[in-house]
């Protein structure tokens, strides 16, 4: 089923309106190329939210790259409402700054859509020490949903339900989750079994 079929066909969608996209940035090094966000998965899920009339934030670590995917979603969509904030998964303070700008802006959050990842990198380390699929993939978007859950409270006792949808990927079948060693300090890295 197409999502877009499955947003339009949908009662939830006749009474909820606010929905925040969790999205990210290209990342361009060595070659490499991942892009979220701004394109790809959550760029179209953006497509079907604001094709059935939701208000999105999209929320990005490349400001100029998401406002082309704004302005791609407003030009098929004129009447959309969506605006971008500038959020970097992999640092929690960036994570706490953009959901209280977000908060002190915005009453209320029907869906909180987690899209961002990062996968299959070479070790790189965020700000904090942390491995970065590890701190963008999982520390970010917990950090994210638990700082917008009054939010999320405030309309589920306006319309009696929100929702928060955590994208993955069957990866976790790679590998188990290492919790004795998860940054990879003193055992070679595997970019999959870290993404897994």
């Amino acid at each position: 089923m197409r999502v877009s079929s499955y947003v339009n066909n949908s009662k939830y969608w006749n009474d909820h309106q606010t929905v925040f996209i969790g999205t990210y940035q290209s990342f361009r090094k060595s070659g490499e190329s991942v892009s979220y966000g701004a394109s790809g998965l959550g760029l179209e899920t953006s497509r079907a939210l604001a094709s059935a009339g939701a208000s999105l934030t999209l929320a990005v670590r490349n400001l100029a790259q998401g406002q082309a995917g704004a302005d791609v979603l407003r030009a098929a969509y004129p009447a959309a409402q969506v605006s971008v904030g500038l959020l970097d998964l992999s640092d929690l303070t960036s994570v706490r700054e953009f959901a209280a700008d977000w908060m002190a802006s915005i009453a209320s959050l029907d869906i909180l859509i987690n899209n961002a990842a990062i996968m299959a990198r070479p070790l790189t380390q965020s700000r904090k020490g942390w491995e970065a699929q590890f701190a963008t993939n999982h520390l970010g978007h917990f950090v994210l949903t638990t700082a917008l859950l009054p939010a999320l409270h405030k309309a589920a006792q306006k319309t009696g339900d929100a929702r928060v949808v955590c994208l993955s990927s069957s990866a976790h079948k790679i590998s188990g989750v290492e919790f004795d060693e998860i940054h990879f300090e003193r055992r070679e890295y595997n970019k999959w079994k870290a993404y897994g």
